[in-house]
């Protein structure tokens, strides 16, 4: 039925009988899962047949991660089973398929029928995983300890694992994390790889794994999937979102990026996971890394979208402080800075990691204004948060980062020279591209700022020659912004120009305004300036058309052009058409003159 009043007028108007008896002849002319729904539907009383089979229906739609659909079998096995621990059994593992499928709100809904059932371990683990999910950490708290406490070692392993699950998600959440840790460990001693929770345990102790440089420990977590993403079972694919996290963290954007991309794809096609919000926003995060700005903050909104619809609050800051990235650097001000307001409002109300996230977004937008002040506000946020420095991992945040540019700016150069040697010593640990390419630029920075252009010189360049080649073009260009600087103060005009052209390039086609227009001082003071009307990047094309185009006329063929804009071939070819047509030419050879042309005329001599 369309609509709500046509459905009253038809179907509820029939009597509960004439409406029963069609329900079962309905359901002798459909398939049989699809009679199961007038089946039940037809059903009065008690029907253990139906009950059964409505449960291997459940088994099928969650073992497919038809996650609610499963849940809804086992409402529906519940409602025709007698009064007794069998409904009690059938209820309370339809609550839990909610929790595994984020469903807060259906969950909410069915709370008050499992709060009735006799108290047990599992029930309180259930409960404080609701809790958990709807932002009430003190609830969740209590439940989960009390589950913890009361749970039999011996016959009760699952409600034990899933109360140690909650707490060491919570206490993570909240900043504690050696707690933390204890509690997932905890969670994993029993294990043997095919509970319902184990994914998530694993997924939840990668983390400080990895925050604590211990990257090959935290892959070892998922060492039973295959390589290929596309290979994972769809029931571990909340593990491919914390494996994919991992080699984010790690420096293998690209790993990342198949696996993230993999998960949102899945995501996309109605699969329900445990951490919905995260893959999309960790996919962000991975994108705005590679250069991949547009797909970046489309993904990121998404993620927002998902963590409002599934009342995920928990989630706000960490989503809203990944939006907020592009933005700011874009020079969109008002909605970077709506990003981390809402981000910083999601701080305050849960603290903890939540303010790690939103102190970076805050710090972020100070940087992208060129406010040094503003982003030592954000910082500020972050370092207020219990145990920051389990979370001080360079390759994981950007407030660190931004910390030591403003104190740079701000004339404190004894204090960012200390906080630049940790981070330098730590990223060197990591060896992760990004955080070694920012501490040869911040340690450049710093050199110059103190007078000593030569050795600035030296550690820009060898800052630029290890990013050579590597997928990062936004640290990469402030790399070579830094450096054009420096041999700008060294009367090495020629060689200056060259290394602030890089930059300039790479931040148009980004459109990264506030950095093209940095770029371009610099020109000036160089003696360069754009010529009147000249365009920064392409004119005319979209951002995603002008990756195809460079990508092309690198020499790269529209397969491999796929390959790395993770597009199909016939995308590939669709954005190069319009390429040939706005740019008026018609091989990829004069393609690759036009570019050169119109880049090389952007920027004259004065």
């Amino acid at each position: 039925f369309v609509h709500a009043l046509v459905r009253q007028a038809v179907y509820g108007d029939l009597g509960a009988e004439r409406r029963r008896l069609l329900h079962l002849r309905a359901a002798s002319a459909v398939a049989p899962q699809e009679a199961l729904t007038h089946r039940a539907a037809a059903a009065v009383g008690p029907d253990p047949g139906l009950a059964a089979d409505l449960d291997g229906a459940a088994a099928v739609a969650a073992d497919a991660g038809k996650l609610r659909l499963a849940a809804w079998y086992l409402q529906q096995a519940a409602a025709v089973t007698g009064h007794g621990p069998p409904r009690d059994e059938r209820t309370l593992s339809a609550f839990e398929m909610l929790l595994r499928s984020a469903d807060v709100a259906a969950a909410e809904a069915a709370r008050p029928v499992v709060e009735r059932l006799p108290f047990s371990a599992r029930r309180n683990a259930a409960l404080g995983q609701l809790a958990l999910l709807a932002a009430r950490p003190m609830d969740a708290e209590v439940l989960l300890r009390a589950a913890w406490v009361a749970h039999d070692r011996a016959t009760e392993t699952a409600a034990g694992a899933e109360a140690a699950l909650g707490l060491g998600i919570l206490l993570g959440i909240s900043g504690s994390l050696a707690e933390s840790t204890t509690w997932l460990d905890r969670a994993l001693d029993s294990a043997t790889g095919s509970e319902p929770w184990y994914d998530a345990a694993r997924s939840m102790r990668a983390i400080p794994f990895a925050l604590g440089g211990q990257v090959d420990k935290a892959l070892s977590l998922f060492g039973d999937l295959p390589d290929r993403a596309a290979m994972v079972p769809i029931a571990s694919t909340d593990s491919v979102t914390y494996r994919g996290l991992v080699k984010l963290w790690s420096g293998d954007l690209q790993g990342a990026a198949e696996d993230l991309t993999l998960v949102v794809a899945r995501i996309r096609a109605g699969l329900q996971v445990r951490f919905p919000g995260q893959p999309l926003a960790f996919l962000a995060e991975t994108e705005f890394r590679l250069g991949r700005w547009d797909d970046s903050q489309g993904h990121a909104e998404l993620a927002i979208s998902l963590a409002r619809d599934a009342d995920r609050h928990y989630d706000l800051s960490f989503v809203h402080g990944t939006a907020a990235k592009v933005a700011a650097c874009r020079g969109d001000w008002p909605v970077a800075a709506g990003h981390v307001e809402a981000a910083e409002e999601a701080a305050r109300t849960f603290g903890g990691v939540a303010a790690i996230f939103a102190g970076s977004a805050r710090s972020i937008l100070g940087f992208a204004r060129d406010d040094p002040e503003e982003t030592l506000r954000g910082v500020a946020l972050a370092l207020a948060v219990p145990e920051i420095d389990r979370y001080d991992d360079p390759a994981a945040f950007w407030w660190r980062p931004m910390q030591i540019w403003a104190l740079i700016r701000t004339g404190r150069a004894g204090d960012a020279d200390s906080v630049l040697a940790a981070f330098e010593s730590r990223a060197a640990d990591r060896g992760e591209h990004s955080a070694l390419s920012h501490a040869a630029w911040l340690r450049g920075s710093l050199d110059m700022a103190n007078g000593d252009h030569s050795r600035a010189e030296q550690v820009l360049r060898a800052g630029r020659l290890g990013s050579c080649g590597l997928p990062v073009p936004f640290s990469r260009a402030l790399l070579d912004l830094e450096y054009g600087r420096c041999l700008s103060r060294l009367r090495r005009r020629t060689a200056a120009i060259d290394a602030v052209r890089a930059a300039h390039e790479a931040f148009s086609a980004l459109g990264a305004r506030p950095f093209i227009q940095a770029s371009e001082s610099e020109l000036a003071v160089l003696g360069l300036r754009l010529r009147p009307g000249a365009e920064s990047g392409l004119p005319g094309l979209t951002a995603q058309e002008v990756r195809v185009a460079r990508l092309v006329a690198s020499g790269l063929s529209n397969r491999q052009v796929a390959a790395q804009l993770y597009v199909s071939p016939r995308t590939v070819e669709y954005h190069l058409a319009s390429v040939f047509t706005k740019l008026d030419v018609r091989t990829r050879h004069q393609l690759a003159a036009r570019i050169r042309d119109i880049e090389g005329a952007g920027l004259r001599p004065q």
